[in-house]
């Protein structure tokens, strides 16, 4: 069978998966770029390819996500090696990034990456910003791994990784205390029970780090609450958050003492960051 053969028969077996999911699952598969992939549409696969492809292309089928499937997922023109431990990166959140850049002026910045699952804001930071220092926290173990396995691919050495629940009275940093210039944040802002998550993010994606209580507002609000201390005045915050919580992120800055600066709309219009200083 021709590798053009196999898109076309995936095509006609799961027609609501994109062609372009399934091309880039059979270029992972052969170990082909997708431009090769291309290319080669008349080479034949061998068995042994085949068999490797049955078995991705069912779990591609039943709505598994690509990047769990293939392990990786580029984020802001980095490879990122994902699991179901962590969120898969999203374009949206690549606007901290973008954030950060635009209002770094600093030579040496401490950084804080909230509930950083893969690493893909706080490691792309460090990439991006050698000098920076950045500390990355999470509360799951198994996301602390993730992001350890992506600090090592990507040789990142001014990056420290940190377990711990960021808003609980018991987890505290004493020697980071009023001395972040930075904290960046994509935390969990679904509500529990939100209808409108779709049912392949709902069934594969973790919940831990999507859904939370009070109208998706639990951690924001924790979050904000903590970094305070750790924030050196005129340090500055940068927050994503859910379609529809603008207005209620926005209170929630005010309250905590901080300075709204601005709310960012994402590639489809959408209110998402909210950017704020201490």
């Amino acid at each position: 069978m021709t590798i053009e053969q196999m898109i076309q028969q995936a095509l006609s077996e799961g027609g609501h998966v994109p062609r372009r999911d399934v091309e880039d699952l059979l270029a992972h598969l052969l170990g082909m770029s997708w431009s090769e992939l291309l290319v080669g549409k008349d080479k034949e696969v061998s068995e042994a390819a085949l068999s490797d492809w049955n078995h991705s292309w069912s779990r591609l089928k039943q709505g598994e996500p690509l990047a769990y499937i293939t392990g990786s997922k580029e984020f802001y023109g980095i490879d990122f090696y994902v699991n179901p431990s962590v969120l898969i990166p999203r374009p949206e959140t690549e606007l901290i990034i973008e954030e950060f850049l635009d209002r770094n002026d600093l030579s040496n910045p401490k950084i804080l990456d909230l509930g950083c699952g893969s690493g893909c804001i706080g490691l792309t930071v460090a990439k991006k910003d050698p000098p920076s220092e950045v500390y990355l926290i999470d509360v799951s173990p198994a996301a602390i791994l993730v992001a350890e396995k992506n600090k090592l691919r990507l040789g990142i050495e001014n990056a420290t990784l940190i377990e711990g629940e960021v808003g609980s009275p018991q987890f505290s940093i004493s020697s980071l205390k009023g001395q972040v210039d930075f904290v960046l944040a994509n935390p969990p802002y679904i509500e529990n029970g939100d209808k409108r998550v779709s049912q392949s993010v709902d069934q594969y994606e973790p919940h831990l780090a999507l859904y939370t209580d009070n109208k998706g507002m639990n951690w924001i609000h924790k979050w904000l609450t903590w970094s305070y201390d750790y924030m050196k005045p005129e340090a500055i915050g940068i927050f994503e958050f859910g379609e529809g919580q603008a207005k209620d992120v926005c209170a929630a800055v005010k309250k905590e003492n901080y300075r709204l600066l601005e709310v960012i709309k994402d590639y489809s219009d959408i209110e998402r960051l909210v950017v704020f200083q201490r």
